[in-house]
């Protein structure tokens, strides 16, 4: 970002950040992690899960720039965990086809590191829980 003369401090402080978040997601190919012992990712991690929350408790009167400016970072989603289940159930639908089999081994993992078989256990937990 230019450096000079701010007219609004909070909006430059806001860009200022999601452009530090879009620059770790370039290099590390990934979100922060709010559980990563550097305080740096944890700092933008944090700051990804406060939008969250604001958004949340707004509802519908989160500011247009601010949702567009955050959606614009690769990867990011207002509902990770729904983003996790939807994930698995790709991985999960793609393990069938491929194995013609829906029983998942211990700590088995796709190619891109998912682990499928924590994913299945968690909803067999989540299924529990409802009925």
């Amino acid at each position: 970002m230019k450096k000079g003369f701010v007219w609004d401090v909070k909006e430059y402080n806001f860009l200022s950040k999601v452009n530090d978040i879009k620059l770790f997601v370039q290099e590390n190919k990934r979100l922060p992690n709010s559980m990563s012992k550097d305080k740096y990712e944890k700092n933008l991690a944090c700051f990804l899960n406060r939008q969250r929350d604001n958004k949340r408790k707004m509802e519908g009167e989160y500011p247009k720039w601010e949702k567009e400016a955050i959606e614009s970072i690769d990867g990011f989603v207002w509902n990770p965990t729904q983003n996790y289940f939807l994930l698995g159930c790709k991985h999960y639908e793609r393990y069938i086809k491929i194995n013609n089999s829906f029983s998942i081994p211990k700590d088995y993992k796709t190619e891109d590191g998912f682990n499928l078989d924590s994913w299945n256990s968690s909803q067999k937990i989540n299924i529990e829980k409802i009925g």
